[in-house]
């Protein structure tokens, strides 16, 4: 994985559909974890020409209910 290290500010800064390098820069996880987690159905990520990708929408929902279970 190729460390970027570019802080994120605001949701607009995001594209619209991202990869897993970029999920994991959000989220701190490793790109194991978020592919059990996609595999597993619990991350919004799907596989197109065998790459992960993550909609936008979908992964601040998920991020959201995420931070009301803790």
């Amino acid at each position: 994985m190729k460390k970027n290290k570019k802080l994120i500010y605001s949701w607009d800064e995001i594209p619209i559909i991202f990869d897993m390098n970029l999920a994991c820069l959000i989220t701190g996880f490793t790109p194991a974890s978020l592919r059990t987690l996609a595999q597993s159905g619990k991350f919004p990520a799907y596989k197109v020409g065998g790459h992960w990708r993550i909609d936008r929408q979908e992964f601040m929902e998920w991020w959201e209910n995420r931070k009301d279970k803790k």
